[in-house]
């Protein structure tokens, strides 16, 4: 994990991290500057897929087994945003005071 942080890292300091913040900006300055955004946003959701999917991995190798209530564990929402805590709060709040085993 700690080479994927340093590969994260070293893309968001590089010339397509610099693109991949021009477009949260403004992506149509973006694409006036000739640049493909597409190209771009493909690239972006592909190297979050990359890390979510060894994230997966590493979890799944860690607990022996994945099944639908680990997914839906509280430990998942503390991962989302570490600047974000009232959402991050909200989201605690909301998904302990429901009981997603039962079904009616």
């Amino acid at each position: 994990m700690f080479a994927i942080a340093i590969g994260l890292w070293y893309v968001a300091r590089s010339d397509v991290g610099a693109v991949f913040n021009a477009i949260r900006l403004d992506e149509d300055t973006v694409s006036t500057a000739g640049l493909n955004t597409l190209r771009f946003k493909l690239l972006a959701f592909t190297l979050s897929a990359v890390v979510a999917g060894i994230g997966g991995v590493f979890y799944t190798h860690y607990f022996g087994s994945i099944s639908p209530e680990s997914i839906f564990s509280v430990d998942f929402l503390l991962t989302n945003k570490w600047g974000d805590l009232t959402r991050n709060q909200a989201g605690l709040y909301h998904f302990t005071t429901i009981d997603l085993s039962e079904n009616d």
